[in-house]
C-alpha cells in the first residue's frame, strides 16, 4: 500500500485561525457592497480548507441586473473536463481508464476497476467535494446557482431564477413543482455539457419543516406542513432527476431549523426531539424525499445529543424509506464542526471514524481528503471501509452516464446554450408567481384596480424596485429579472398613466431613519393609487441569520402612514409585502386597503404582479405557514422543538398544534370578488384492498362551483380533524395533532362552472381515528367508517 507523509492525528485539531478566515470571507462574500471581483475570489478558492471555503461559497451573492445583459463577476474561467473525454484526462495508465470507461460494461465491473485505478490517497480525495474527477457540490434550489461546482460565464451566463419555493409551495400544485425540477435540471445538464458545471450532484431540495417563523432557511423549503414538503420534494426531485442523468439530495436530515439564536448557532444546536414528533412531522418528508433521490444530506445540529452526520440510528432508518442505491453527503465541512463545537471526539481522526461508521459516504469539505489516509496509514480503519463509502458513491455518478464517453447518450449531449432560458422556462418562473402569490387583505373590493380611473399612480417603498431581494437566496445570475416598479411601467405604457416612484426608505428594509419620506409625501398626494414595497430581505433572514422578532423592520409602516395621511381621500393604498417568513402586519392592514404577499418571486416577479394588480390576472395562492403576532417571538423560545403544546403556557407550533389565535391561518388565501368558489356538497367511500382487506383508503368526491365572472383556479385542501381527547387522559408529548393536511389537489375552473374533484386519502390512521374531515366549510363525519 502506498504509504502518505503528514502530520499524526494527534496535530489535526481544528486551528482556531480557521475561524478568523470563515467570519472574514463571509462578509466579503456577501457583502452585497463588495466588489463583484472580490466575491469571485472568495468562490474561486480552489482546494483550500473546505471550512474556510465554505461559509464564503454557501452563500456567495452575485450582481444581477434587471436587463437582459447578464453582468459577469470575473474573467472567464478554465471550464470543467470530463473523465472519459479522452484518454489523457484520466491518470497515468489510460488503458486502464477506458476500461472503466466502457459502457458496455457490468456496473459493478467498471466501479472496481474505477476503484483499482486509484490509490488509497486518491480514493479518499474522490470523496471530498473538490476534486480532480467530480465537484460534488452544485445548487439548485430554484434555478442553478451560485456554488462551488457552476460558472456563470460564456455560453452560459445566466439562468432562469423561479421563485423561491416558500411561494411556489402556495400553488399546492404539484405538477409546477415537478415543471420547476425539470427547468433546473435542463438547464444544469447544459451547464454540464459546455463545461460550466464541474459535477452532476446537486444539494437540493431544502425539505425541513418550517417549525418556527424567525428560522432564517424558511424561503427554502415549502413550508410547515409534512405532507406538503414530502410531496413537494418527491415532484421536484424527480422532475430534476429525470431525462437529465442528474442526482438531486434531500436536505438537511433532520431536525433542522435554526441557524444563529441568541448566540447558539446550527454548529452547536442541539434538538431535543420526542419519537412522536420525529416520526409525525420532521421525518414524513424524508421518507418520500428518500425514495425518488439518490443523495440525502444530514445536517450540522445534533438530535438528542448525537451529531447528525454521527447518528449511525437515524442514518439507518434511510433503508426503510426505500434509499438503497443513492450516496449519503455531509453539509459543508459538518465533520469538523461536530467536533469542534458538539464534543463528541477530542480528534478530527475520530470525528472521521464517527461519520463513517454512521454510513456517511462523501464529505462536502476536505476531512475525508486529509485523515482517511492517516486512518489507514496508522491501521486505524480497514481500507474495505473507505471502499464501501467510495463504492456507493461512484455507483451514483456511473449509473447517471457521468464516466461514459461522448456519443453515449446523444440525447444529452444536444443540449446547449439554446437551451437555457427558454420561453417554456420564463413561463414557468412565471408560473410559480401567479399561482403562488397570496391575497391576505382586500377591504372594500379595493382590488382589482381599475386602468381606466388611473392617471398617476405611486409606487413606493425599499421593495418597489430590488431585483437582487426578489431572487432570493441560493440563486444564480437572472438572464434577466422583472421588479415590482418595473412591472407597472411594462403594464401601464400603454396607459399614458404617469408612473411616480420614491423609495422612501433610503437605506432599504433596514429604514434606520426617515430620510426620503418627505419626496415620497409629496408624490401621494398626486397619486389616484397608491402601491407599495415592503418586507424584508436576505439581510434579515438568510442561512447564519434567524430573526428574533417578527416585526416589519425600521420606519417601514411609518412610511406607510406618511402616504396615507398624504393622499387624497378614498385613494387606493395596496400593499406588496415581500418575505420568505411570516411578519406581523397588523399595522399594515389598518394603513392600507389590500394586502398581498409575494415571497420573493424570482426574475419574474413585476410581470405578475403588475397585471394581478389591474384585474389581468388574479391571485390564487394559499399560505403554506402560520402567520403569528410579533408577542409569539416573546413567548416561544426557538430552541425548543416540541410541536406540541405543553402546560402550562407553551402553545404547540404550526397549524396542526398551535392552540392560540394566528394572524393568518395555514391555507388562507382571498380572492377576487368576481371569482369566488363555492364548496356545496361532498361524498365519501371506503376502499379496502391488500391481503384479507386489511388495508384501506378513503376516495372524497367534493362539488366546486365558481360564482364569478373570472376563471380561476382553486387548491382544495382536506384536513383531518380527530375527535377531541380527553385532557386528564392525554399525554401531551402523544397527542393528536388538531388537523393534519391529508389530502389537496389544484383544479381550474371556469367562470360560472361547477366541477366535481376526486381526492385520494390512503392513510389508513384517518380511519382509525375517526372524527371529520373538512374542507373549507365543509365537515365531513368519518366516525361511524372507524374501523373495527
Amino acid at each position: 500500500m502506498k504509504r502518505c507523509h503528514a502530520r499524526p492525528l494527534s496535530m489535526m485539531a481544528f486551528p482556531p485561525l480557521r475561524l478568523i478566515l470563515n467570519i472574514i470571507f463571509f462578509i466579503i462574500a456577501t457583502s452585497s457592497t463588495a466588489p463583484a471581483s472580490a466575491r469571485s475570489l472568495v468562490v474561486d478558492v480552489n482546494r483550500k480548507s473546505a471550512s474556510t471555503l465554505f461559509l464564503a461559497a454557501k452563500q456567495a451573492t452575485t450582481t444581477t441586473t434587471t436587463t437582459t445583459t447578464p453582468l459577469l463577476s470575473s474573467p472567464p474561467k478554465k471550464r470543467w473536463p470530463r473523465p472519459c473525454q479522452s484518454s489523457s484526462s484520466s491518470s497515468e495508465d489510460s488503458s486502464a481508464a477506458a476500461l472503466f470507461c466502457d459502457p458496455t460494461l457490468p456496473l459493478a465491473t467498471r466501479i472496481k476497476l474505477f476503484r483499482l485505478h486509484l490509490s488509497v490517497e486518491e480514493r479518499a480525495d474522490f470523496l471530498g467535494h473538490d476534486n480532480q474527477w467530480h465537484q460534488w457540490w452544485s445548487e439548485g434550489l430554484h434555478g442553478v446557482a451560485s456554488s462551488p461546482g457552476v460558472r456563470f460565464q460564456e455560453p452560459t451566463p445566466c439562468a432562469t431564477s423561479t421563485a423561491m419555493p416558500i411561494l411556489t409551495s402556495s400553488s399546492f400544485n404539484d405538477t409546477l413543482f415537478h415543471e420547476v425540477g425539470q427547468v433546473v435540471g435542463k438547464e444544469a445538464r447544459v451547464f454540464v455539457n459546455v463545461g460550466n458545471g464541474g459535477g452532476v450532484t446537486f444539494f437540493s431540495p431544502n425539505i425541513n419543516i418550517f417549525r418556527d417563523p424567525r428560522w432564517g432557511r424558511g424561503a427554502e423549503t415549502p413550508g410547515e406542513d409534512p405532507l406538503l414538503n414530502g410531496r413537494y420534494a418527491k415532484a421536484y426531485v424527480t422532475g430534476l432527476q429525470t431525462n437529465y442523468s442528474l442526482s438531486a439530495t434531500c436536505k438537511h436530515y433532520a431536525a433542522y431549523s435554526l441557524e444563529n439564536w441568541h448566540n447558539v448557532t446550527r454548529f452547536e444546536f442541539d434538538a431535543e426531539v420526542t419519537l412522536t414528533d420525529m416520526a409525525d412531522t420532521y421525518l414524513p418528508a424524508f421518507r418520500e424525499c428518500a425514495a425518488a433521490a439518490s443523495s440525502v444530506m444530514c445536517s450540522y445540529n445534533s438530535v438528542n445529543g448525537m451529531p447528525s452526520c454521527f447518528n449511525a440510528p437515524l442514518m439507518r432508518q434511510l433503508a426503510s424509506y426505500d434509499f438503497k442505491n443513492g450516496y449519503t453527503v455531509t453539509d459543508c465541512t459538518a465533520i469538523d464542526w461536530s467536533q469542534q463545537y458538539h464534543h463528541t471526539t477530542p480528534t478530527r481522526g475520530e470525528a472521521t471514524m464517527l461519520a463513517l461508521q454512521a454510513g456517511i459516504d462523501v464529505n462536502c469539505g476536505d476531512n475525508y481528503q486529509q485523515v482517511i489516509p492517516l486512518l489507514i496509514n496508522n491501521d486505524t480503519l480497514s481500507v474495505d471501509v473507505l471502499d464501501r463509502a467510495f463504492d456507493r458513491a461512484a455507483s451514483v455518478l456511473f449509473r447517471l452516464g457521468y464516466f461514459d464517453p461522448p456519443g453515449t447518450h446523444p440525447a444529452l449531449d444536444a443540449l446547449g446554450p439554446k437551451d437555457v432560458d427558454t420561453a417554456h422556462a420564463r413561463q414557468v418562473a412565471v408560473e410559480t408567481v401567479a399561482q403562488g402569490v397570496v391575497l391576505l387583505e382586500n377591504k372594500n373590493r379595493a382590488l382589482p384596480l381599475s386602468k381606466e380611473k388611473t392617471k398617476t399612480i405611486l409606487v413606493a417603498g425599499p421593495q418597489a424596485d430590488d431585483a437582487q431581494m426578489q431572487l432570493g437566496t441560493y440563486a444564480g445570475i437572472a438572464c434577466s429579472v422583472s421588479t415590482l416598479l418595473g412591472g407597472i411601467r411594462k403594464h401601464l405604457k400603454e396607459e399614458q398613466t404617469e408612473v411616480l416612484y420614491a423609495k422612501g426608505c433610503l437605506s432599504g428594509v433596514s429604514c434606520t431613519s426617515t430620510e426620503g419620506f418627505d419626496e415620497a409625501e409629496k408624490m401621494a398626494s398626486r397619486a389616484d393609487v397608491i402601491v407599495v414595497g415592503l418586507g424584508i430581505n436576505k439581510t434579515v433572514e438568510a442561512e447564519f441569520l434567524d430573526r428574533t422578532e417578527l416585526t416589519i423592520p425600521g420606519h417601514q409602516e411609518q412610511l406607510l402612514d406618511v402616504l396615507r395621511s398624504a393622499a387624497p381621500e378614498g385613494t387606493p393604498i395596496v400593499v406588496i409585502l415581500f418575505s420568505g417568513g411570516p411578519v406581523d402586519t397588523r399595522k399594515v392592514s389598518q394603513a392600507a386597503d389590500a394586502l398581498m404577499w409575494a415571497g420573493y418571486p424570482g426574475q419574474a416577479g413585476g410581470d405578475v404582479l403588475a397585471p394581478m394588480l389591474f384585474g389581468d390576472g388574479a391571485p390564487t395562492g394559499k399560505l403554506t405557514q402560520t402567520w403569528y403576532h410579533a408577542d409569539f417571538a416573546k413567548e416561544v423560545s426557538m430552541f425548543d422543538m416540541h410541536m406540541r403544546p405543553r402546560p402550562p403556557s407553551y402553545p404547540g407550533r404550526t397549524y396542526r398544534f398551535y392552540t392560540g389565535n394566528p394572524l393568518y391561518k395555514f391555507g388562507h388565501g382571498l380572492k377576487y370578488e368576481d371569482s369566488e368558489v363555492d364548496y356545496f356538497d361532498s361524498s365519501l367511500r371506503v376502499t379496502r384492498s391488500g391481503p384479507k382487506q386489511k388495508h384501506s383508503s378513503l376516495s372524497l368526491r367534493i362539488s366546486l362551483r365558481n360564482e364569478g365572472s373570472r376563471d380561476t383556479d382553486e387548491s382544495v385542501l382536506v384536513f383531518h380533524e380527530p375527535p377531541r381527547a380527553v385532557p386528564s387522559k392525554q399525554r401531551w408529548w402523544t397527542a393528536p395533532p388538531q388537523r393534519t393536511l391529508v389530502a389537496y389537489k389544484r383544479v381550474a375552473l371556469k367562470a360560472g362552472s361547477t366541477i366535481d374533484v376526486d381526492l385520494a386519502i390512503p392513510d389508513d390512521r384517518v380511519l382509525a381515528v375517526g372524527g371529520h374531515l373538512a374542507v373549507d366549510t365543509l365537515r365531513i363525519d368519518i366516525s361511524e367508517m372507524v374501523l373495527k
